[in-house]
């Protein structure tokens, strides 16, 4: 299932990064569509000027994927997660069967400011941190656990601030 969400999100990104035009993008999304349904699942593709999004339902629940402008984060998130207050998100995903959220953003305040953050505000949430990685001005990850869940929190360099990337999901 993640293999194929990540093949269908690419395809889009694909599509869209190239300018498709409306026939080009509903013949895409009819044949995500079909396909979902010989696998014996369903979808529903959207592909637009502002953007991509997609709905898959089987059997193992529905997984969402939205990129581009005015990207809202995902329904059922979980309220224990901090979320930094300047950033904007640009991708937001679901995956069912592991409660996984994925969401991408991007900020113009700096990693160690977002880093910050994510140091004091996800103990006060419960979360534990398991591990931080620090590549200097390229890179920061960090991890954290809690009650059977994992939050990962990766912030990266970029030339108009930081992108900020989490997932959260039940862990191992």
């Amino acid at each position: 299932m993640m293999l194929r969400l990540t093949s269908i999100a690419v395809l889009l990104a694909v599509c869209v990064c190239a300018g498709c035009r409306k026939a080009a993008e509903e013949a895409m999304e009819s044949a995500i569509e079909s396909q979902m349904a010989r696998d014996g699942g369903k979808s529903d593709v959207e592909i637009g000027d502002k953007g991509v999004s997609f709905t898959m339902q089987d059997e193992k629940g529905e997984s969402t994927f939205a990129r581009g402008e005015n990207v809202k984060l995902p329904a059922g998130f979980p309220k224990d997660v901090p979320l930094y207050a300047k950033m904007t998100l640009v991708i937001a995903s679901t995956q069912a069967q592991d409660e996984m959220f994925i969401i991408q953003a991007t900020s113009a305040d700096t990693m160690d400011q977002i880093a910050a953050f994510y140091k004091q505000e996800a103990p006060k949430q419960g979360w534990e941190e398991e591990s931080s990685m620090d590549q200097g001005s390229e890179m920061k990850a960090l991890a954290y656990k809690k009650e059977g869940r994992s939050l990962n929190v990766i912030l990266g360099v970029t030339d108009d601030g930081t992108t900020v990337s989490i997932n959260t999901g039940k862990s191992d």
